[in-house]
């Protein structure tokens, strides 16, 4: 018993240094719900020092939600007992913690540099869709292929290089090509090795971007809303996340979903 209280008491610890910085601990006291500012007075009694993002109620009667950066954590109305882990609706068939999630982890996508990225538009073009992939990922050469099905749908590819130094060389090759979206094209799908001279690659700047927007599995789809998904989609599961709404991103079938290749660094 010991160890697992150790472990969910590590587990807090870690989650609330996540939030820390973040402004302030009880942003949700504005609801002027007198359950909800009782519950966020206990939790800070119970935590003082602690600072997380915002407090609010879950769709648990007795059980509150605590953001604490891209955190989520269930804790009862006494603020003693906490639920690690995801809630799942049953009736519904829902993460609704993915729900949550896919909003507080959304990527803010006018202002990603577009110049960094491979364009591809397809048809009209009316859709987009952003993608970051590397090139020795072979779940991304499985998505490159689904994303050749798509229509109407402008695509911009960020090449990250987060299986390492192989994988730099062929993301500044197909930087430097003199048509990197013929190039990438080439690659992932009939294994032509690029042949671009030296040049200031854009690969540095892509890395720093998918650092700085959390981006350590690929290939990693973010839609035009912001939403993100972490794995290879295809078919419809793909057409649905380009058009879903983000109460609705969750709701596709992970086993329609390849794992993602993370990074090496």
């Amino acid at each position: 018993m010991t160890s697992l209280i150790h472990i969910v008491a590590t587990a807090l610890t870690g989650a609330f240094a996540l939030g820390a910085g973040h402004g302030s601990a009880f942003a949700a006291a504005a609801d002027n719900d007198a359950e909800l500012s009782a519950f966020q007075a206990r939790f800070k009694q119970a935590n003082p020092g602690t600072r997380v993002d915002a407090i609010s109620r879950s769709p648990v009667p007795g059980v509150f939600e605590v953001q604490a950066g891209k955190n989520l954590i269930y804790v009862d109305a006494s603020a003693r007992y906490a639920f690690l882990g995801s809630l799942f609706d049953f009736r519904e068939r829902r993460d609704l913690s993915a729900d949550r999630l896919s909003v507080i982890d959304r990527i803010d996508t006018s202002s990603l540099p577009k110049s960094l990225a491979i364009k591809s538009v397809r048809g009209t073009g009316k859709r987009t869709l952003y993608v970051f992939a590397d090139p020795r990922c072979g779940w991304c050469r499985q998505q490159e292929q689904h994303l050749q099905a798509l229509d109407d749908v402008t695509i911009y590819t960020f090449v990250v290089s987060v299986l390492g130094p192989d994988s730099k060389k062929l993301a500044d090759a197909i930087g430097c090509s003199q048509d990197p979206a013929r190039a990438w094209s080439a690659w992932m799908g009939r294994n032509v090795k690029p042949d671009g001279a030296p040049c200031r690659s854009p690969s540095d700047a892509v890395d720093k971007l998918a650092k700085e927007l959390g981006v350590e599995g690929t290939p990693t789809l973010v839609a035009a809303d912001g939403r993100k998904n972490v794995g290879a989609l295809s078919g419809q599961a793909l057409q649905s996340f380009i058009a879903a709404s983000p109460s609705a991103s969750s709701s596709v079938s992970p086993a329609l979903a390849g794992a993602p290749t993370t990074t090496s660094r």
